[in-house]
């Protein structure tokens, strides 16, 4: 207890060493202060009115290491003041040499030095009191400990680790910062550099002075673009295979990994399809789905779209119970994203960003998407139904930054950073492409090829209805919504898969580019194992194959000789068909083919069968269970393959629509009058539908829109033209009126015939014929152009001979080498690109135009014509003028 003669004693002691009265209040407040550091353990009484205070436990070990501490920093103090001291003392000799120099900030150090001075052993007071104490140095010590081994991995973070690490070592390089190794050099000096470079391309259309391409490797007009692109530079960089033999099949760390440490994959699976028409309940269950969706963001985009509702009204939903949902966004699909999650039972969770770099691994600053800004990063909503279990939770970051490649393609690392999150689970992908199948992956898409399926749930179910068809021999094949019909044109078949999306999988179209008159022209539905085959030259259909009779139901006269149930054996055949001639067998091939008139049977036999008879197929002989089954058949018009031909158009095929003929071009000395159209269609009279009308119409030029309306009927479609770009290859284009007023088309697809209008005027001022050759840009479009042009060749208009019994014939067949052997045409062609007038792709390269007197060649890379355009001067009555 500190009582009044104790407190006595302690004033006075603490007096005499700091040379200075102390109080009663000071006192107390450094023993609790004591007591807070539990050095001391402290009692409050109150006696005879005063409050005491008393001492009731004292730690001596924690004193006594306070008390040497504090002597020890004493000694320190000293030393530093002596040293302070003879400091001053040079300090002060040099301000009696130079009195003028005078720092304010020297004379503040001396204030405080003499204030320490003065009362050193408060000093000492204040810093003892500012000390922590022993045990919070214990404590703190404790606390570093904690968090040292909170934040070291465990041993199971570490095997998670472990088993995500890339096999082989890391393999990736970094890019360096200054781009080209040349400036590399300049920048650093001749010191190697071990990181990636890049290499100008410089191509004879190159200009430096340019600068680099905004769009760099992912430009669309790369072999003409004036700008700089780079390509990698791999000039001293290691092969893969001096990596693989510095780290052989190790780990990172060089340690030997074992197979088990890496999870088992499935090979990469895909399926054909139109998500909007698919039943996604055959596919099962899945852990974790990713899309990139087709959103409609009211933008030109080189793919079709999406609506809103269709989006909505996906099957998504019946692919997860419970699991992730990875859902690519930009533009106003962020709000619909959203929107469709939590209408297909997700809760978002969390967001992925993607920051695009371009090739040189800067930021992008000209994205081809955003209305008001260039969008240089794409999100990917993280939505989450029921609540998965297994999710490996805070391996990966929510920045993904990488390099923009071709149009819609994401990022790979999106795949690693799906599959450490939840490992060896079953994945899909919607609205995927070829580049975009993975392992442990199933790709759904409409740009995959075929179906490709490994995985033991979904190898015993169909994920496709199969077609039941209807076959009539020598006629058709179909059902009651649509139907192929012998002699139909390619366009009509085109248009009867585009209306059965979802009924109709994956289709092909296969031609000749080099020989597109001698090789058939063939629609090949390679999920129904049906191909269409049509005749080169008038590209109407001639044959409809069934190549695959596993893949599709048939029946004949309502009655099923072909399904899953009936297999269609050689009685089969006899009994859904009746007798036919001997089969035909072909010893080379192992084929024993049964021809009824317009339908053939194929058979696989391994010898030559024995016929019995010569009119019914049960006389055929074959060992007891050995009657093989059809392979394949075939539906023509003949009584053989051998004798079929292209029908004609057929009656249920007009459509009300007008169908040319032959079109012959009406010209004069050295310019086009107009044309003579040989047309066809069907017979008003009902009873005599096998018969055509025919019609025979002239369209000349300067004719008035109402004139051609007359003749022609309604076009197909009205197109107006936004502009005109060959009129800067005009004489003194740069004086002609700009008029608000555009010119427009009659387009006659069946006709193969467009018909531009001037726009003051509204008379005729063009011709343009198609021939609609496969590997155009514009081929389905139209149907082909039969049309006759005679021209004088140049040698007999030197001899000024105009006779047309010297002139030769330019058709839809020519082939431009050998007009100009006859014509003198413009030397320099104009190069047509048209990706170049819209947002699109044209896969089919580029067309070049040729000019002579008022004809526009237009000829494709195989040598042949593409079309024909005619000119005049845009004046009514130009006919009559000229002729005047």
């Amino acid at each position: 207890m500190v009582t009044t003669g104790y407190r006595e004693k302690i004033t006075a002691s603490l007096k005499a060493s700091l040379n200075r009265s102390v109080s009663h209040y000071a006192v107390c407040n450094l023993l609790q202060k004591f007591a807070t550091q539990k050095l001391i353990t402290v009692k409050e009484n109150v006696k005879n009115a005063k409050q005491q205070l008393e001492i009731t436990f004292v730690e001596h070990t924690k004193l006594t290491a306070m008390v040497t501490e504090l002597s020890t920093n004493e000694s320190v103090t000293n030393a530093v003041g002596n040293t302070e001291s003879v400091a001053e003392d040079n300090l002060k000799r040099k301000r009696e040499d130079s009195p003028s120099i005078v720092p304010a900030k020297s004379a503040r150090v001396d204030d405080d030095k003499k204030k320490e001075k003065k009362d050193p052993k408060a000093a000492d007071i204040m810093s003892l009191l500012s000390m922590p104490s022993t045990r919070e140095k214990e404590s703190k010590k404790v606390g570093e400990e904690i968090l040292d081994l909170l934040s070291k991995p465990t041993a199971k973070e570490k095997s998670l680790a472990e088993r995500f690490r890339s096999q082989g070592g890391a393999q990736v390089m970094e890019f360096c910062p200054h781009g080209t190794r040349a400036e590399c050099h300049r920048a650093v000096g001749k010191r190697p550099c071990k990181k990636l470079h890049f290499k100008k391309i410089i191509q004879k259309h190159t200009d430096e002075t340019l600068g680099d391409c905004s769009f760099l490797n992912t430009c669309f007009h790369m072999d003409t673009c004036k700008y700089v692109h780079y390509e990698v530079d791999r000039c001293g960089q290691p092969t893969t295979k001096d990596v693989a033999s510095v780290n052989p099949g190790g780990s990172a760390n060089g340690a030997p990994r074992t197979l088990g440490e890496s999870t088992t994959l499935y090979p990469p699976q895909w399926v054909q399809c139109d998500l909007r028409y698919l039943d996604m309940t055959v596919l099962g269950k899945f852990a974790v789905i990713m899309a990139d969706p087709p959103w409609d963001i009211h933008m030109e985009l080189p793919y079709g779209t999406m609506s809103d509702d269709e989006m909505r009204q996906l099957g998504i939903p019946t692919l997860q119970d419970e699991g992730l949902i990875f859902l690519w966004v930009t533009g106003r699909a962020m709000e619909l994203g959203r929107e469709c999650l939590k209408l297909w039972g997700y809760e978002r969770v969390d967001e992925i960003i993607w920051v695009k770099t371009n090739q040189l691994q800067r930021i992008i600053r000209t994205g081809r998407t955003g209305h008001w800004l260039n969008h240089g990063k794409e999100h990917c909503l993280v939505g989450m139904k029921g609540n998965p279990a297994n999710l490996n939770r805070g391996l990966d970051c929510d920045v993904i930054v990488a390099e923009v490649r071709a149009t819609s393609h994401k990022p790979d690392e999106i795949y690693g950073m799906i599959e450490r999150l939840s490992p060896g689970t079953r994945k899909i992908e919607l609205f995927g492409r070829p580049h975009n199948v993975q392992p442990n992956w199933i790709t759904l898409g409409n740009q995959v090829e075929g179906i490709r399926l490994v995985d033991p749930e979904l190898k015993p179910r169909r994920i496709f209805k199969m077609l039941d068809l209807e076959i009539v021999p020598e006629r058709s094949l179909g059902c009651e919504q649509w139907e192929f019909i012998l002699g139909m044109h390619f366009s009509q078949s085109v248009a009867i898969i585009q209306s059965q999306v979802g009924v109709i999988k994956g289709v092909q179209v296969l031609y000749s580019d080099t020989n597109p008159l001698e090789v058939d022209l063939v629609i090949n539905l390679p999920q129904d194992g049906v191909r269409l085959i049509f005749d080169p030259i008038v590209q109407r259909l001639k044959v409809i194959e069934i190549y695959n009779m596993k893949l599709v139901k048939l029946k004949y006269c309502c009655l099923p000789f072909n399904s899953p149930e009936v297999l269609p054996s050689i009685e089969q055949i006899e009994h859904s068909f009746g007798a036919t001639h001997p089969g035909v067998y072909d010893s080379e091939k192992q084929l024993f083919v049964l021809n009824f008139r317009g339908l053939s049977f194929y058979f696989p036999v391994e010898s030559k069968v024995q016929t019995g008879s010569a009119h019914k197929l049960g006389s055929l002989h074959f060992p007891p269970g050995s009657s093989p089954l059809v392979s394949r058949m075939a539906i023509y018009s003949g009584p053989s393959p051998e004798q079929s031909k292209t029908p004609e158009l057929p009656p249920s095929c007009y459509h009300s629509q007008l169908y040319l003929q032959r079109a012959e071009v009406l010209r004069a000395s050295h310019y086009t009058r107009g044309l003579k159209l040989h047309l066809y269609t069907q017979s008003p009279n009902r009873l005599l539908d096998l018969n055509k009308q025919l019609l025979v119409k002239d369209v000349l030029l300067g004719h008035t829109c109402q004139d051609v309306a007359t003749a022609l009927g309604a076009p197909s479609r009205v197109f107006y033209k936004s502009e005109d770009k060959m009129k800067i290859h005009s004489p003194n284009a740069h004086l002609r009126v700009m008029t608000k007023r555009s010119d427009y088309f009659f387009n006659y697809f069946t006709l193969g015939l467009d018909i531009l209008f001037d726009a003051r005027t509204h008379c005729v001022k063009k011709f343009v014929l198609h021939t609609n050759y496969p590997g155009h840009y514009n081929f389905n479009m139209y149907h082909r152009c039969e049309f006759s042009l005679m021209l004088q060749s140049e040698k007999v208009r030197a001899a000024q001979l105009v006779d047309m019994d010297t002139a030769f014939e330019v058709s839809a067949y020519s082939k431009w080498d050998e007009l100009c052997q006859q014509l003198k045409p413009s030397e320099r062609p104009v190069v047509l690109n048209r990706a170049s007038s819209t947002n699109t792709t044209n896969p089919f390269g580029s067309t070049f135009c040729y000019g002579y007197q008022d004809i526009i060649f237009e000829v494709m890379p195989n040598n042949f014509i593409a079309s024909v355009s005619m000119y005049s001067d845009g004046s009514c009555g130009g006919e009559g003028e000229r002729t005047a």
